[in-house]
């Protein structure tokens, strides 16, 4: 396991990278993310239809999503404590 993560973090991709380059990450990321989301849910509605069981799973996917950008959000306008600085 600790291979993993060190491989996983030394990658040259993850290195020193330019702001256009982490941009170009994080777009291909982001596509990435919407494409599986979208088969996930073409694959729901071909095998489950569109039916009250299938609107409430949706509901209990979201649910998560919602409260964490609720206490991400406002965890995040919170003011901060300074700390001192060790560089």
């Amino acid at each position: 396991m600790k291979k993993i993560v060190y491989r996983i973090l030394h990658h040259p991709v993850l290195q020193k990278q330019t702001v256009v380059q982490a941009t170009v990450l994080v777009a291909i990321i982001t596509f990435l993310s919407k494409f599986i989301g979208y088969a996930r849910e073409m694959l729901i509605a071909k095998y489950f239809g569109a039916t009250g069981v299938i609107d409430a799973y949706v509901i209990g996917q979201q649910i998560p999503t919602l409260l964490l950008g609720i206490w991400d959000s406002n965890y995040s306008s919170l003011p901060r404590k300074k700390t001192k600085r060790c560089f």
